[in-house]
């Protein structure tokens, strides 16, 4: 049965994989980025169309009313209707500002701090075990024999590489990277 260090110490990238990263970084990168650009000027577009939409609302209340295309309550209410699909698009605007680039680099450098912390791991007491352990895994259970586990939010990336599709002993670490 795998030990916890070893499962640890396989949330960090290889250098073959570093590598890989590094020779894709470049072209699927720039992909990612020409999408998010786009979505971004979807969102630039619908933003404008949403504000075209508000200030027609305000200007002409008084004709909407009178002409009785709005009734007090709808005329409100699409103006919060509005107001929260510009919201939700600033939204949307805000997540995509971080940059694949930046994002790629910030996965790296996690996988660069968790070498640090399987060493201290190593060393540790069996309390600074178990602490280092509560920040990594959320869930840690044995069954047959088996050891599966899942990692907090901020290390699914790193855990998720290594989930093989269709893998028959459900397994979530491939074995030829499991130590004992």
């Amino acid at each position: 049965m795998p030990k916890i260090g070893s499962l640890i110490e396989n949330l960090w990238f290889t250098n073959e994989e570093l590598e890989e990263i590094d020779a894709r970084t470049g072209t699927d990168i720039a992909l990612l980025e020409t999408k998010r650009l786009k979505k971004l000027e979807a969102n630039e577009r619908r933003k404008r169309k949403v504000r075209e939409d508000l200030a027609y609302l305000n200007a002409n209340r008084l004709t909407l009313l009178k002409t009785g295309a709005y009734t007090p309550e709808t005329l409100v209410e699409e103006e919060r209707k509005l107001n929260s699909e510009l919201a939700s698009l600033r939204e949307a605007e805000e997540v995509s500002d971080v940059s694949m680039q930046e994002t790629i680099k910030e996965v790296v450098k996690l996988s660069e701090l968790l070498k640090n912390v399987y060493i201290y791991y190593k060393h540790a007491t069996p309390n600074e075990k178990e602490l280092i352990i509560k920040e990594i895994f959320s869930e840690l259970t044995i069954n047959d024999e088996t050891l599966k586990y899942k990692c907090k939010n901020g290390f699914k990336a790193l855990e998720n590489r290594f989930v093989a599709s269709g893998d028959p002993t459900g397994n979530r670490t491939p074995i030829s990277r499991m130590k004992t």
